[in-house]
């Protein structure tokens, strides 16, 4: 038992109320209130010295296995040019090049002084013999050297979206590529880089996470090893499979299914094939791209409702959102269930009829407020790219007014794993009228995020009865201008009533 005594605790509770002391038992919590009760007095508390007490926080939508894998790898996000960054590869090459591929991440025409993307000659700079293979900052296109591409079968290099003699590699080419990158990397070293990835996620106050895997290991290794090995790290995982083969779901008695790659709609922004339902602003010939048909994803959606999983899908486009809700809503008709809490990754585009629709099938939508303060895809790019409809990406107030459930994650790696940048962002959205206040922000990462998982009694909550996980923050970001919330840090994470 432990008694957690002067400190500034925030429920997370619909009453957004505050106590001074928490008691934990067992890993539970099983007293919170404003003064230490007699039964407890011979009990020396922990003094909190007037810190944030908030519940631990959440993620609700990263890759963990790739966001483990990319951080053994080269961060092409630390440099400011083309030069300096295969500079900076070389350098890496010389101390790894036991890898059997070089694999980079965060590649953006939008940081680099020469305003372009890397290309197969930059890359074959630093090697022409050993495969090297740069993943975008988006996470859904990237680019080889000579070696990378000489390895690759024929039938991705002749898939749509491949460019060999650029060595670049969009839209259906990506992932077969991607993929194929994923499989040079060993089981003990992806362990080892796993629990290193933990060990991040601790540091920025995170105890549960949504993670999709399926990215092409041989015998989706990734699903597989993410679940075992997380029985050894700090978070609790809940695993979403990017598979519309509901039989491997069921296999291994996942209640999950979805996320991106084989369950992505549309693209992205940064690769121009997020799926619009008018032209991009830059390209009249544009609106993206629907991976899939109407017809597709109903089938997908329906089958997976027949096994009673909990289905989430990738949509960025207003084209793709109003297809994927499109898709709930006949599935919903077919084998009707008030609570499925199903789920619309990103969904950073949505018309308002959809969005009502969306409401009225109680979908969850997962979203990533630190799109809207990205260095790798800046405000300018997306007003180019969209005109006006840029004021209405991820329009979280609107969600939330619509009666939507949101959530709040990170994408990572494409954005780091950081909550309280998220909520930064949250409450900082360029679009003033579509910020939220800072209560609304933190339930995104704690209590919604929870509730999407079906985990409201356990966690999300500072509350008797639920987990003792929580965070303190050097920072009251309650008191403070909302424009230094980004500034703030996690102290400590404590999981089960013991410091992680």
């Amino acid at each position: 038992m432990k008694i957690f005594n002067n400190g500034n605790f925030y429920s997370a509770k619909d009453d957004n109320s505050f106590f001074s002391t928490l008691i934990t038992e067992k890993g539970k919590i099983v007293f919170t209130g404003n003064e230490i009760p007699a039964r407890y007095k011979n009990i020396s508390p922990v003094d909190m010295n007037g810190r944030l007490v908030l519940p631990a926080f959440g993620d609700n939508h990263m890759h963990f296995s790739s966001y483990a894998y990319f951080l053994g790898g080269f961060d092409w996000r630390n440099y400011t040019s083309i030069d300096d960054a295969v500079s900076g590869l070389s350098d890496f090459f010389k101390n790894e090049y036991d890898q059997k591929i070089i694999v980079g991440f965060g590649s953006s025409s939008h940081k680099m002084l020469e305003k372009r993307d890397p290309e197969r000659e930059d890359l074959d700079r630093v090697s022409r013999k050993h495969p090297i293979f740069i993943i975008k900052y988006d996470g859904h296109a990237g680019v080889g050297n000579s070696a990378f591409i000489k390895m690759l079968p024929d039938y991705i290099l002749k898939m749509r979206g491949a460019i060999p003699d650029r060595g670049w590699f969009f839209n259906d080419s990506f992932f077969p590529a991607a993929d194929f990158a994923a499989k040079s990397l060993s089981v003990a070293e992806l362990i080892k880089r796993m629990k290193n990835a933990s060990r991040k996620l601790s540091e920025y106050g995170i105890s549960f996470v949504h993670t999709a895997e399926g990215v092409g290991y041989p015998f989706d290794l990734d699903v597989d090893m993410t679940r075992f090995v997380s029985k050894f790290l700090d978070q609790d995982f809940k695993v979403f499979f990017q598979t519309m083969n509901t039989l491997k779901v069921r296999f291994r008695r996942l209640k999950q299914i979805g996320g991106c790659f084989d369950t992505a709609l549309d693209g992205c922004f940064g690769s121009l094939d997020a799926a619009l339902k008018d032209v991009y602003s830059n390209d009249c010939l544009n609106k993206g791209i629907l991976f899939y048909d109407d017809k597709t994803i109903f089938k997908f959606i329906e089958k997976s409702f027949r096994s009673k999983l909990q289905v989430a899908v990738h949509a960025i486009g207003d084209a793709a959102v109003e297809q994927g809700v499109n898709a709930f809503f006949k599935a919903s008709e077919k084998y009707p269930c008030p609570d499925r809490r199903n789920i619309i990754i990103h969904g950073d585009l949505v018309s308002e009829d959809v969005m009502e629709m969306a409401a009225n099938l109680n979908l969850v939508f997962a979203v990533q407020p630190s799109f809207l303060h990205w260095e790798e895809e800046p405000e300018i790019y997306l007003d180019k790219i969209l005109g006006k409809r840029a004021k209405k990406l991820i329009p979280i107030r609107s969600l939330i007014q619509s009666g939507i459930v949101v959530t709040g994650g990170s994408d990572a790696p494409c954005t780091v794993p950081d909550p309280l940048h998220g909520i930064y962002s949250a409450v900082n959205h360029p679009n003033e009228d579509e910020s939220i206040s800072v209560f609304e922000a933190v339930k995104l990462y704690t209590k919604n995020l929870a509730w999407s998982a079906f985990e409201e009694k356990i966690r999300g909550m500072l509350d008797v009865g639920m987990n003792a996980d929580f965070i303190i923050l050097d920072n009251n970001i309650f008191d403070m201008d909302n424009s230094d919330i980004k500034n703030t840090k996690v102290l400590s994470l404590y999981i089960g009533g013991k410091k992680v």
